[in-house]
């Protein structure tokens, strides 16, 4: 019941929506309307995470409640099946403590409670695992299948999914598995390739290429330098230390040929994502699922010190044993206390919150039910319930946007243009065109944003440079009200 608390208590202003969960939100809203994926709105990745979430938010309402309890949702679907791997594989006081663990991990509490498709992945990756690991163990065909199946849609949430059919590939080939293996991957493709003959079908494939491979995988202005993933690493040994550890003492010590299947189900994925091109805390989300199974494993094979130990003198050994006792208990309590301090939240995080809502409250009751706006900050528009407008280019229509996309970190240095001739995804002319055809009702300017200054002010540098915005938006628009929390201002537009 912890980990439900946890997952559940204060989802709404436990934390600000941050900048993905923002635009993936704002996606599921846009949906709802009729847009298009792709052709009228930009998406990240594959559409399957959104769908979900559109389908369940027709039944429970569109909110920021809803989208995170699905998350949250998730996150106990995902402890369920871990339960089901140990209980089958191990036993039922491995199945216990190996739940206990993914409901009590900081890491997995924090990104359930927040509406991002990792979790998606998460659940879909940990479900194509149960089933493999039943057919390896039985060689039943029916479950490679399955596995496969469940592996087609984890890459119609999400690409880095290959991560983990890896994984399975590795098992199979070194177990001379060939023609299972082949068959596996046939599967696998299934369902991707329905989808794209679907989208070649309508027009899509082009758009759906340039948003998702492209952009993700191929854009040296997007990529992470080396101290900046070495910081990520140790952010996320931060969120997993005393389980992390425990997890490679089971590796270490691992004997069983499930237990080998699950060390290559956490280091492969772990070793591909710190040499992929960037690294956030949420791509170590699908790793939980094994790092809490072999850290069970682990903690259950350590025995605790007995009375006839205690009653022996005091050697070395057995003062090491105590205090390594301790130690550990303190190790499995934090993560307790740091998800409380996580799902209580903070005094300033909750204003954050408070404030974005506030913001998007005003710009509702000013506009049209139907009326658009213009901003790059997709929870002003998510909690307005208004659409963006797109800017005026063929490929990235979005629903908010950061400072990547003219080739700029968050702390303003100028990574570089994303191509020969391309020196941004979108220019500012590209926006200023989209003002000027859709007559936005209301111009949400945010100038603790670098996105927003680098718009007000104008882009300057050896690869690109234009003028800003702000002369246009003053001569059409008047300041209706100004934040102070955020220095944000809402500009409205001249009768």
């Amino acid at each position: 019941m912890i980990g439900i608390f946890l997952r559940i208590y204060n989802i709404e202003s436990f934390q600000p929506l941050n900048s993905d969960e923002a635009v993936y939100s704002q996606t599921v809203f846009v949906l709802s309307k009729g847009y298009v994926p792709y052709r009228d709105v930009y998406i990240a990745h594959p559409p399957l995470f959104f769908y979900l979430e559109y389908a369940w938010t027709s039944l429970m309402g569109l909110s920021l409640f809803s989208l995170r309890f699905f998350n949250a949702l998730l996150g106990i679907a995902t402890a369920l099946i871990i339960y089901f791997i140990c209980n089958k594989f191990y036993s039922r006081k491995e199945a216990l403590v190996a739940t206990f663990f993914y409901l009590i991990l900081p890491l997995s509490v924090f990104l359930n409670k927040i509406a991002v498709v990792d979790n998606g992945l998460t659940l879909f990756t940990t479900v194509m695992m149960a089933f493999f690991l039943l057919y390896y163990k039985d060689g039943k065909l029916r479950y490679l299948l399955l596995s496969a199946a469940f592996a087609g849609m984890a890459f119609l949430i999400k690409f880095t999914a290959f991560q983990f059919v890896a994984v399975l590939l590795i098992v199979m080939i070194l177990s001379k598995r060939f023609r299972d293996s082949l068959l596996f991957i046939l599967l696998t493709v299934f369902f991707p390739t329905v989808f794209a003959i679907i989208l070649w079908s309508g027009g899509l494939l082009d758009f759906f290429i340039q948003q998702t491979i492209y952009v993700q995988f191929f854009n040296s202005a997007f990529a992470h330098t080396v101290m900046e993933k070495i910081y990520m690493c140790a952010y996320y040994l931060f969120w997993v230390l005393p389980f992390f550890v425990l997890a490679m003492i089971a590796i270490k010590n691992s004997k069983k040929t499930e237990d080998h299947i699950l060390g290559l189900w956490y280091l492969v994925p772990l070793v591909l994502i710190l040499v992929g091109t960037h690294v956030f805390l949420q791509y170590f989300m699908p790793l939980t699922p094994p790092l809490c199974i072999l850290s069970a494993i682990a903690i259950l094979k350590y025995r605790l010190p007995t009375k006839d130990w205690l009653r022996q003198p005091l050697h070395l050994f057995n003062i090491s044993k105590v205090l390594l006792t301790f130690v550990i208990i303190a190790l499995l309590i934090s993560p307790i206390l740091f998800s409380l301090s996580y799902s209580f939240g903070s005094v300033s995080e909750s204003d954050i919150q408070k404030t974005k809502i506030l913001i998007g409250n005003y710009v509702a009751s000013i506009t049209k039910p139907d009326g658009k706006i213009w901003t790059t900050d997709a929870s002003i528009a998510f909690f307005a319930r208004r659409v963006i407008v797109s800017v005026e280019s063929r490929y990235y229509k979005y629903q908010g946007f950061f400072e990547g996309s003219f080739g700029y970190a968050m702390d303003g240095t100028y990574r570089g243009p994303f191509g020969p001739g391309i020196p941004t995804l979108i220019s500012l002319q590209e926006i200023l065109l989209a003002l000027e055809k859709y007559k936005p009702e209301v111009i949400i300017v945010n100038k603790d944003l670098l996105v927003d200054k680098l718009i007000w002010y104008g882009i300057y540098n050896p690869y690109y440079s234009e003028d800003g915005l702000s002369s246009y938006i003053v001569e059409n628009y008047y300041l209706s009200k100004k934040f102070s929390e955020g220095d944000v201002e809402v500009w409205v537009k001249k009768r």
